[in-house]
């Protein structure tokens, strides 16, 4: 399994491996080829998120609506440049 690209989570804008180190194996279901390790997150990795996710929106709902406007926009553009 050398060589495989591990998957982790994305947790408060950085990459974060699980806590207890376990990777679950991704597979290509039209060959059983193994195409990548990614994170087998527990319940701490859950709550470790949910915390972060919890400061994130206290920072977010109390930005004026014309800003998370403004943010959400440059997101889509974003996120529309990356599909083309």
């Amino acid at each position: 399994m050398a060589g495989l690209e591990k998957i982790s989570n994305w947790v408060g804008g950085s990459i974060r491996f699980p806590l207890k180190l376990r990777w679950l194996d991704k597979v290509n279901p039209h060959t059983g080829e193994r195409i990548a390790k990614v994170a087998d997150s527990g319940a701490e990795d859950v709550e470790l998120a949910i915390g972060v996710a919890a400061q994130a929106f206290l920072s977010w709902s109390i930005l004026p609506p014309v800003e998370r406007g403004k943010i959400l926009s440059s997101l889509a553009v974003a996120m529309k440049g990356e599909i083309s």
